[in-house]
This record gives structure tokens, sequence and C-alpha cells, in this order.
């Protein structure tokens, strides 16, 4: 949907996204190793098991989902940091995009569905950028470049 680059590693981006979102208190980082009560049957009994699992799109380390307060309601985004281990280890730039986002009324998606009309699009990216990239940008004491 739109990205933003970064002249910082993805640890130092990451950071400086982690301290935005804790500070912020428009934004909620869902939470990740959820822990969550099963029962399950082991050897022919049923028992109360505590399981953690962990939802692909928030695994915490390429891709986050938040929410975004408004007066409206809640927006939300999974965004995800470009490239994998090997290039956060050794790239002295790096990127982040959002994959997903829906407004108040879910409206809303990806560009790989068909895209989101022009006007949910800008709204969207304009509460993400007010929230969460701008603070960002001012934490690295830096400006991103847009990724279109």
């Amino acid at each position: 949907m739109k990205g933003y680059h970064y002249a910082t590693p993805k640890e130092k981006l990451e950071d400086a996204v982690n301290y935005v979102m804790k500070v912020n208190p428009n934004i909620t980082h869902d939470t990740i190793g959820v822990k969550r009560r099963l029962s399950k049957t082991r050897a022919g009994k049923d028992t109360i098991v505590d399981e953690y699992y962990v939802d692909y799109y928030n695994d915490g380390k390429s891709y986050v989902s938040i929410a975004i307060k408004t007066g409206k309601g809640m927006c939300s985004y999974v965004f995800r940091y470009a490239g994998d281990e090997q290039d956060w280890k050794t790239s002295s730039t790096s990127d982040m995009f959002i994959c997903y986002a829906y407004d108040e009324a879910d409206k809303g998606g990806s560009e790989g569905n068909g895209g989101v009309d022009e006007k949910t699009l800008k709204y969207l990216t304009a509460l993400f950028e007010k929230e969460l990239v701008n603070n960002v940008d001012k934490q690295l004491k830096s400006v991103h470049t847009d990724d279109e």
C-alpha cells in the first residue's frame, strides 16, 4: 500500500517503532505470543493446557499488527519490515511498508486484493503517518523517504 525508507539499520528502526508504539496512547500493539487455555485429550484424559501461539501477521520480527484510535473508532494495520534476517544484519538502510489497513468501518484491504479506493487509502496512510511514521522520524532524528 505504501512504504517508508530509512537511512538506518532495521534494528534501530524497529527500536524507534517499538518506542513510539509504547508511548503513543492512540496506538495499540497486538501482543505477541498470546497465551490461551485449551482443552486437550491426552492418553484418554481431558486436560486443560496453556499454549502459546504467534499470529503469522504479528510475529514480532517481520510483521507487526496495530490499531490506531480515532474519533470514530479504531483503524487496523499490518505493516512489515522489508527483507529477511540476513538483510537486517548487513544493510545500513531499512524499509517498512503497510501490508493491510482497514478503517473504522472495516473498509480497506491490501494492494494485493485489488487495492483500496483512493479516498480510503489517503485517509489510512495519513493516519498511519501522523501517529506512527512522523513520530518514528522524530525518534530517529531523520526523515524517511516514501516508497510508493
